[in-house]
């Protein structure tokens, strides 16, 4: 999904996420017991949240952030996506983000080892969102 004029719960997140520490206190509360173990969240860094998809169009994550694994060498990048009302395509659409950041990722290192890209959905609206 492209989006040219974002809305203000977006712009909202946006903003606030852009802030390291409240970055930080988010992914806490948010990440399984099982990932905070092996990462290192003071190597938590912003990253380019725009891709280029092979059909040319622009596809805009709204936070995406990379982090070392703790004792070893890795990547994992978590993307953090907000949405205000329901996509039933929502699970397309983050898989596509999550090919596009591990494409990136291969383009940028030069490396031959995928890295992990784990996905949160942020839902705000008033409806019951889908269990996808």
């Amino acid at each position: 999904m492209t989006k040219n004029c974002p809305t203000p719960h977006d712009h909202f997140v946006r903003s606030a996420m852009v802030d390291i520490r409240i970055s930080k206190d988010f992914l806490k509360q948010h990440l399984p017991e099982s990932i905070k173990k092996i990462i290192d969240l003071d190597s938590l860094k912003p990253q380019k949240e725009t891709f280029i998809t092979d059909d040319l169009k622009e596809h805009i994550a709204d936070m995406l952030y990379a982090v070392n694994f703790s004792g070893e060498e890795g990547y994992l990048y978590i993307l953090v996506e907000h949405e205000s009302s329901i996509e039933t395509m929502m699970p397309w659409r983050l898989l596509k983000y999550m090919i596009s950041i591990m494409d990136n990722h291969l383009k940028k290192t030069g490396e031959k080892q995928l890295p992990i890209v784990y996905p949160i959905l942020f839902y705000s609206g008033n409806k019951k969102p889908p269990s996808y």
